[in-house]
């Protein structure tokens, strides 16, 4: 279950950046979506979705979770039964 939950963090963090990306450009959101090879659907989806609670932390304080999951991470790595 929490691979999951990593993976949807993931996904979600890869389209806000898609997201922000295009703000930042000058192009129309179909241009941007043909330039990258995404779905126009998704992306406007993205776009309109709220940020999920545990990816407004993320923002918030990036830093100290990402040192906090790679210590999860290497921990459960390290135990082989």
């Amino acid at each position: 279950m929490a691979r999951k939950r990593v993976e949807s963090l993931e996904r979600e963090s890869t389209w806000r950046g898609l997201v922000d990306e295009w703000r930042e450009s000058e192009l129309m959101q179909e241009a941007f979506c043909r330039e990258r090879g995404v779905s126009v659907a998704s992306f406007r989806w993205w776009k309109w979705k709220p940020p999920s609670p545990c990816q407004a932390l993320l923002q918030s304080a990036p830093s100290a979770l990402s040192a906090k999951t790679a210590a999860r991470t290497s921990q459960s790595r390290r135990y082989s039964p």
